[in-house]
């Protein structure tokens, strides 16, 4: 006995696309939402999750993609990760202690060490 339904095999052609995997979720809900804007307003936590919460939302995409990562996996990225905000905070400070020092409280072209030291994140 033959099965004569068609498999579309959706998953493959979201893989095509790059980045297809978030993209074409991403402009199926935006199209929901421009055209039928009561859609996902469906009441509850969804609604609260959809129009009023970006954080949970962001929340959940994060949670969601951290369960694919295996933990054997994560220490690499987290010894880089620490090393580099760590260099990228001493430096900071030293450049803020550096014109503290030099500059005085008054700082330079009108910039105090304060300022230049909340600001050594743009620094990069």
């Amino acid at each position: 006995m033959e099965d004569n339904r068609k498999d579309f095999d959706i998953l493959n052609k979201m893989k095509r696309l790059p980045g297809g995997l978030v993209i074409i979720p991403l402009v199926l809900a935006v199209i929901i939402a421009t055209f039928f804007p009561q859609a996902f307003q469906i009441g509850g936590y969804v609604t609260a999750l959809f129009y009023d919460g970006n954080s949970a939302m962001m929340g959940l995409f994060l949670i969601v993609c951290g369960s694919a990562i295996n933990i054997r996996q994560v220490g690499m990225p987290l010894y880089k990760g620490v090393t580099l905000t760590g260099i990228k905070l001493l430096l900071g400070v030293a450049v803020g202690l550096l014109v503290g020092k030099l500059c005085g409280p008054a700082g330079i072209l009108g910039l105090t060490p304060f300022c230049i030291d909340c600001s050594h994140h743009q620094l990069q």
